[in-house]
C-alpha cells in the first residue's frame, strides 16, 4: 500500500492545507453538508485506495495515482480560478471553455511559483501537477475519472439528506440554465469512458470495483421524497444496501476514513466559504 502519509507530510510542509480547507465545494448550492477541498481530496484518496487492488494487472504506478489525487485541486488555490462548478462548465461555449483552459494553465504556473520545486518521493511537485493536467497517463486518467465519481456521491449524500437545492434549477451569469450533478456526472463519466480506451477497458471490473462504474442515472426526485437528515445510524444502514455505489462510498469512509471524516457524514456544515466560486 502506498504511504499516503509521506505524500501528505511533504505537501503539508508547503502551507497549502489551511488554504484548501478554506475553499468550499458546490458553491452554486446552499448545502447542508458542505465539504471543503481538503476533505474532498481525502474522499478521493479513500476511493482510490479501495480501487487500486483490483487494478494490479495494469501495473499502475500507485504512488503517482495517490500523488495526483493529493494535488489535483491545487490550481484552485489561485483565487482567480476557485472551484469552478461542473454545472457551469456543462453550459459553456467552446470559446468560454478555451478561456477557462488558459486560466487553469496560469493557475498551475501560479501554485508552482508559490510553493516551489519540492520533491514528493522521486517526483517534483511541478512535474506531478503538470503531468496530471496533461492527462496522458493511465494514472492521471484514473484519478480524473474517480474524482468525478467522488463528486457525484458527495452530491448524492446531500440529496439523501433532504436538500432539494442540488436538483433545483440554477442559472449562470448569462442566464443559462445550468446542469445539476445528477444530469451532468452520468454524461461526463460515460463520455470519459467513450473517449479513453484505458477507462473503457476498466469497465470489465465494474462489478467488483464499484468506483470504476460510471455515475448512474438515478430517479433523483423519488430519492428526494425518501430522504431524511443523516445520523450515524442512518449512514451505517445505507452503507449496507447491496448493489449500490452510494452504499459503497459510505462504507469506504466508515471503514477507512478517520474519525473526523466519519463524523462529517452526519454533521451539517452550512458554512458559506468566502472564496467559493459562484
Amino acid at each position: 500500500m502506498v504511504n499516503i502519509k509521506g505524500i501528505k507530510d511533504a505537501l503539508d510542509g508547503l502551507g497549502r492545507t489551511g488554504e484548501l480547507k478554506k475553499i468550499g465545494r458546490y458553491s452554486m448550492y446552499k448545502m447542508q453538508y458542505r465539504w471543503n477541498l481538503y476533505e474532498h481530496i481525502q474522499h478521493l484518496q479513500l476511493l482510490l485506495q479501495e480501487t487500486l487492488p483490483f487494478l494490479r494487472g495494469y501495473l499502475l504506478n500507485e504512488f503517482l495515482v495517490m500523488a495526483y489525487a493529493a494535488v489535483h485541486d491545487d490550481p484552485e488555490l489561485d483565487i482567480r480560478l476557485g472551484d469552478v462548478q461542473t454545472g457551469y462548465k456543462d453550459v459553456m461555449s467552446q470559446f468560454e471553455l478555451m478561456q477557462l483552459e488558459e486560466i487553469e494553465e496560469r493557475a498551475v504556473d501560479y501554485v508552482i511559483e508559490r510553493f516551489g520545486r519540492i520533491d514528493i518521493g522521486s517526483y517534483s511537485y511541478p512535474d506531478i501537477l503538470r503531468n496530471y493536467r496533461r492527462q496522458l497517463s493511465p494514472e492521471a486518467q484514473l484519478v480524473h475519472y474517480v474524482d468525478k465519481i467522488a463528486a457525484f456521491y458527495e452530491a448524492l449524500h446531500e440529496l439523501m439528506a433532504g436538500n432539494e437545492e442540488v436538483i433545483t434549477d440554477k442559472f449562470d451569469a448569462s442566464g443559462r440554465l445550468t446542469v445539476h450533478p445528477f444530469q451532468g456526472y452520468p454524461k461526463r463519466t460515460q463520455a470519459l469512458i467513450a473517449n479513453r480506451p484505458f477507462l473503457a477497458d476498466l469497465q470489465s471490473l465494474r462489478d467488483v470495483a464499484p468506483f470504476i462504474a460510471p455515475a448512474p442515472g438515478l430517479p433523483y426526485l423519488t430519492l428526494f421524497k425518501q430522504s431524511e437528515p443523516h445520523t450515524l445510524e442512518s449512514v451505517r444502514q445505507r452503507s449496507n444496501r447491496p448493489s449500490s455505489g452510494y452504499a459503497a462510498w459510505l462504507k469506504v469512509i466508515l471503514n477507512s476514513g478517520n474519525e473526523y471524516l466519519i463524523e462529517r457524514l452526519y454533521t451539517p456544515n452550512t458554512k458559506v466559504f468566502a472564496n467559493c466560486r459562484t
